[in-house]
């Protein structure tokens, strides 16, 4: 969850959806203004002159510190959404990809560096928390994508 969207422009950027078994990774974020728990799998922003396959795994690297391999395109999603009050606009590369070190997966939480929020929580978490509409998942239109 970065800080704050970015102002009057629309941002690229790049989202992984790592799957162990019926879960997918994902980060634990709260907008006060909404007051309102939500998910939503790691990624960040694409640099200037960077693929997007690039610019995801340097951002799983910069946030747990782990290598990702066999990343599968899955598609865009164009994402126009309010957090804490701002709007933000973002062009979403999502891909699927997993994990080199196979332990990741059995680990209940990872431990989370370089973000800005320092309360992140990231584990696994069932798509059908989702899909049920138990919990909220964020992009909204990143479901369709999981299926």
């Amino acid at each position: 969850m970065k800080a704050e969207p970015y102002k009057g422009i629309v941002r690229p950027a790049v989202m992984g959806t790592f799957r162990n078994k019926d879960k997918i990774l994902v980060a634990e974020g709260y907008d006060s203004v909404k007051n309102e728990v939500f998910f939503r799998p790691l990624g960040g922003g694409i640099r200037f002159e960077e693929k997007g396959t690039d610019a995801l795994k340097r951002e799983i690297m910069e946030e747990l510190r782990l290598q990702i391999k066999d990343i599968k395109y899955l598609g865009v999603i164009e994402n126009i959404f309010t957090w804490e009050g701002i709007t933000g606009h973002e062009l979403i590369l999502v891909y699927d990809a997993k994990f080199a070190d196979v332990t990741v997966y059995d680990r209940e939480f990872l431990e989370i560096y370089d973000i800005h929020d320092e309360n992140v929580k990231v584990f696994w978490k069932a798509v059908s928390d989702f899909n049920e509409n138990k919990e909220i998942l964020y992009p909204l239109e990143l479901r369709k994508l999981l299926i």
